[in-house]
């Protein structure tokens, strides 16, 4: 059973506004404002409605102040409407959906600093050319949070400002502050964290510069949901996807304890549409959980604050089930599907009693778990400052040949797990530096393991730059490690994503690792090429991605980075989240359009198209037959398994290039790889990529073992 609340635009607005009503920009009366202890600050501007659309509409709120106060509990609350007459709150959208107008039965709350991607007042937006052809837009009511290069006082206007800036060696960014009348010239973006917000009294500054999505990509708009997504995957359906399933703990922005209830946002990337639901059949807070896709498109969530709790979801039915108990509680662990089509589970002393969190195995055809006594943690654990609870966390798990699971990391020691009989371990090899908890790390090609960022404890520890490539052939054979090029930033809680060309996208991350916070958070992704072993410094995305974060393949070649934060609250179920900072929970998400995706002029790249598949199902060893458009020569296909993600850790993606194919045309016959350990069972999409690197729209496929 679980409920169910529309997040969809709603067609009415708060009020009905005449056509004379004339928007503003600004409160024509003096503000009020509401601080919780949090640090939270709300606006209030009487008389006044922001015309839109509304998330939710809540009666019998009595007052202002409860109105207030309900957009607090809320995580994507940012905007609120309280009717007077008839005690109803509305809880808004994204101010940049939303026209400010005058109206006496209303009063607009606003939060003082909503993250944003763009400027939501391009009606006040001004500009200011300097001399030497230098342009400077302003946008007023926003701010930069972050580092400030110099502070010069007593300037009456945004525009002596942007003067000021133009003339500043170096100056890129400023910010006005019309209230102590000071400008400020911005640190650095590339090497500070600048987070675009919206406050009142303050006035952007920024130096046009021409973007080229063909260089760096390009970042779409905010994108608000109503929990944070801490974990999340994608859904399979036929012939394509268009859906992620992403999840806190039992509170939106909050966890702490075993609960038995897990909140729920389902995001369609085709239509935008976003629903929340909460899932208490199973009596399961999954917050902190494993999660691992089976052969038939279920996704096996297992652990987190219940420790001994697993859920099933299933896609066909878009509905939850009780699963069997693992035999060993946990939080904080790895799962991955094995060759076998099984689900193996190690670690995870985050829940439940700490160490000796041996492996076990679930078999969904009996829907049994069996313990492997001799699949021990000691071989894989970290040296960490916190102990026990955090060496064995977050391992790096890949199934492969034979029933056989390789761990590349987070330890530096790495090691061969057999998940047959009662289990055992067999060390493989050493990477160069330190542990690398909540590193990244992708299987971009079968055997080949890309391996970067991290830091030696879970957190208040610098991130590393350290990359490497670890390559694995036969289980039980020792692997090959290659320190390549290390990454520009160094990144503790950074998310890493397998793009259908080869290369990897890693987001987000701290320069030290650090839960809970915004501080040094990376803005600036980076795009690891595996043929030249180069990487490459894309884009900024609009708000920090660190602890709690997720990032994720679309079906379309596009990339979902969102999440981070999540509150802790002792008191359990039910328990206020006012005393939270709110500032460093992001119930919101981007879609990141990579490179390959625009032609050399900046516009979009003309895509492959796949037309037709001979089927959504192939065996292991099977053939696809595919017809495929407007690829030209060279064209390659690709499996790219579809993906699972919390805490940094994605056992479900890889991506398998089909190397055995036969080419007619507009015809490709392909013979998939025989081997399950290379071709984990399970959905994946399937991608026509050109010559060039431009992928088409992924078809799901359904692998079997037989």
């Amino acid at each position: 059973m679980y409920f169910h609340t529309s997040f969809a635009v709603l067609a009415a607005c708060t009020s009905i506004i005449p056509l004379v009503s004339a928007a503003i920009t600004s409160c024509p009366s003096p503000e009020s404002t509401t601080t919780f202890p949090s640090g939270s600050q709300f606006l209030i501007c009487p008389f006044t409605d922001f015309q839109g659309p509304s998330a939710q509409v809540i009666r019998n709120i009595r007052t202002l102040s409860a109105c207030v106060r309900q957009c607090n509990s809320i995580p994507a609350c940012t905007n609120a409407v309280y009717n007077r007459g008839s005690s109803i709150c509305h809880i808004k959208g994204p101010v940049g959906q939303l026209t400010w107008v005058e109206n006496e039965k209303y009063d607009v709350v606003r939060l003082r600093r909503e993250n944003i991607s763009k400027c939501p007042v391009k009606q006040a937006a001004s500009t200011f050319a300097a001399p030497g052809g230098k342009k400077f837009t302003t946008c007023p009511g926003t701010d930069l949070k972050g580092a400030s290069a110099q502070v010069i006082k007593n300037i009456k206007s945004s525009e002596e400002c942007a003067k000021i800036c133009s003339t500043t060696t170096g100056c890129v960014k400023a910010v006005w502050d019309s209230t102590g009348k000071v400008c400020h010239i911005k640190e650095p973006e590339e090497t500070n964290t600048l987070i675009w917000v919206v406050s009142k009294r303050f006035s952007v500054i920024s130096l046009d510069k021409v973007s080229n999505p063909t260089a760096t990509g390009k970042w779409g708009d905010l994108i608000r949901l109503p929990v944070i997504p801490v974990a999340g995957y994608v859904v399979p359906q036929f012939p394509d996807s268009s859906r992620i399933l992403v999840f806190s703990s039992w509170g939106p922005d909050a966890f702490g304890g075993a609960s038995g209830l897990t909140q729920f946002a389902d995001y369609n990337f085709k239509s935008g549409e976003v629903s929340q639901r909460s899932v208490a059949n199973t009596k399961h807070d999954m917050f902190c959980p494993g999660m691992s896709s089976l052969e038939d498109g279920r996704m096996l969530i297992s652990g987190g604050s219940d420790a001994a709790a697993v859920s099933l979801y299933d896609p066909a039915t878009n509905t939850f089930a009780k699963g069997p108990e693992m035999k060993i509680p946990r939080g904080y662990q790895t799962s991955v599907t094995t060759s076998e089509g099984k689900i193996f589970e190690l670690g995870g002393s985050y829940s439940g009693k700490r160490g000796g969190k041996t492996g076990e195995i679930y078999d969904p055809v009996a829907n049994t778990w069996t313990l492997l006594p001799g699949a021990k943690t000691d071989p894989m654990l970290t040296v960490d400052a916190e102990g026990v609870w955090r060496t064995d966390n977050h391992a790096w798990l890949y199934g492969w040949k034979n029933g056989t699971v390789f761990q590349a990391g987070p330890s530096k020691a790495q090691n061969w797990f057999d998940t047959k009989g009662s289990g055992s371990s067999t060390p493989a090899g050493k990477r160069s530096g330190g542990d690398a908890m909540c590193g990244v790390n992708i299987m971009y090609e079968p055997g080949k393991i890309l391996s970067t960022g991290g830091s030696q404890s879970y957190t208040n520890s610098p991130g590393v730059v350290l990359t490497h490539i670890t390559t694995i052939t036969e289980p039980n054979v020792p692997s090959t490690i290659e320190a390549v090029a290390s990454m520009s930033y160094p990144r503790g809680f950074a998310n890493g994503v397998v793009l259908p060309d080869g290369t990897v996208l890693v987001t987000g991350g701290q320069r030290r690792s650090m839960v809970f916070t915004d501080t040094d958070g990376i803005l600036f992704p980076e795009l690891f090429n595996p043929a030249t072993k180069t990487w490459k410094t894309l884009a900024p995305e609009a708000v920090p991605r660190n602890y709690h974060s997720i990032s994720i393949l679309l079906p379309d070649g596009t990339v979902f980075s969102g999440g981070g934060g999540l509150c802790y609250v002792g008191g359990g179920v039910g328990s206020k989240t006012s005393g939270c900072n709110k500032a460093v929970d992001h119930a919101d998400g981007q879609v990141f359009s990579p490179p390959y995706l625009f032609a050399k002029d900046g516009s979009l790249a003309v895509r492959p198209v796949i037309a037709k598949v001979s089927g959504t199902s192939v065996r292991v060893g099977g053939q696809l037959v595919v017809s495929v458009s407007g690829v030209g020569e060279g064209a390659k296909l690709v499996l790219v398994r579809m993906g699972s993600v919390t805490h940094s850790i994605n056992s479900d993606q890889r991506r398998v290039p089909l190397t055995d194919v036969k080419v007619a045309g507009g015809t490709y016959t392909a013979t998939l790889p025989g081997d399950s350990g290379v071709l984990i069972p399970g959905h994946y999409y399937l991608f026509a990529v050109s010559a060039t690197g431009v992928p088409s729209v992924a078809k799901t496929i359904k692998v079997t073992r037989m």
